[in-house]
């Protein structure tokens, strides 16, 4: 691998990060793109034979052995697209942070670079479920959970989980550690990670969710196609794969950077680039390596009230989305 010196980091507003994430796929879009599509097209083609098979649903429903095997196949087929992406995510959280910092790297090297650490990924991710259902039971406490409990359990979603893959990859940490490290850099600028968690959110449903509608108005309305049809779904397939594929590498890069710029404003990490050694720079685990343990996880006082917060933001967010949907009906 080829090292040039590495950028001189500054701490960055959320604008910038965004600014800096979007610039730096333009620039690869060609890698990053390449990176999902390797692992898309096989998700894609097993999603393309599942609906052709739905097709004949009706003759599967009469012949229940072949409606289980349906269900297997169609389970299978999600699982398999789950790893894919997680793979996918790993190459392209690291390749970010070294493009990021100047290091040149290659698709096929990007995956070899994580195939040591993803498999810590997989299991993050099954643990990062049972941790959900552990805030969805805190919700149902009277009073405060329910005061607090949407609120955590967007923070966990919207924040902890998209840090999860470049506190693994890069830091080459446990799962089991990766949620509290991702939780302590997190709540160090606690609204400034929630601010930046909305902005990605509204640009997806902006960029992915607004294209899906818009076309499937289009074959409904103008096309006459009736919700049924097997055309429908077809359409919606090619271009929902299209769109994860050109969408998906933003939201990963755009963490991956706030993890770094969080760590340049709390850690000083601006100032351990400039004294790594020169032959530390070939390797982006030494660098990003960090010794940091959470002494204290568990939220303040004055973080539930920020929860409480976060939970009164996500009912406006959920209110505005029902009256665009409305709108959207409507017309």
């Amino acid at each position: 691998m080829n090292t040039h010196p590495f950028p001189e980091l500054r701490p960055l507003s959320l604008g910038q990060i965004l600014d800096r994430g979007i610039r730096l796929y333009r620039n690869n879009f060609l890698l990053f793109i390449g990176i999902f599509v390797v692992t898309q097209i096989p998700t894609f083609a097993l999603g393309m034979s599942a609906i052709f098979v739905a097709g004949d649903l009706d003759i599967i429903f009469e012949q229940p052995g072949q409606y289980v095997e349906f269900i297997i196949v169609a389970i299978v087929i999600g699982l398999l697209g789950w790893l894919l992406t997680l793979l996918a995510s790993a190459a392209l959280s690291r390749t970010a942070a070294e493009k990021y910092l100047g290091q040149e790297i290659g698709l096929l090297e990007a995956y070899h670079r994580v195939k040591n650490d993803w498999t810590k990924l997989v299991m993050a991710t099954v643990v990062s479920i049972l941790l959900a259902i552990t805030i969805v039971i805190w919700t149902l406490v009277p009073c405060v959970g329910w005061l607090t409990g949407a609120g955590m359990l967007w923070f966990y979603s919207s924040i902890i989980v998209p840090m999860l893959t470049p506190v693994i990859i890069l830091e080459k940490r446990a799962g089991s550690t990766a949620f509290f490290r991702c939780w302590e850099l997190g709540r160090r600028k606690f609204w400034d990670v929630v601010r930046f968690g909305f902005l990605v959110l509204i640009m997806g449903e902006v960029l992915t969710t607004g294209p899906s509608l818009l076309i499937e108005l289009f074959l409904t309305s103008a096309m006459g196609f009736e919700q049924t049809s097997q055309v429908v779904p077809i359409v919606q397939q090619v271009v929902g794969t299209l769109i994860r594929i050109v969408y998906l590498p933003i939201p990963i890069i755009c963490f991956t950077l706030l993890y770094i710029d969080l760590r340049v404003k709390t850690e000083g990490f601006d100032l351990h680039l400039q004294s790594v050694e020169p032959e530390e720079k070939s390797s982006i685990g030494q660098v990003f390596y960090s010794n940091n343990f959470v002494q204290a996880w568990k939220p303040t006082g004055e973080e539930m009230g920020y929860f409480l917060g976060v939970t009164l933001l996500t009912g406006i967010y959920g209110f505005v989305l029902d009256l665009i949907g409305l709108g959207v009906s409507f017309f």
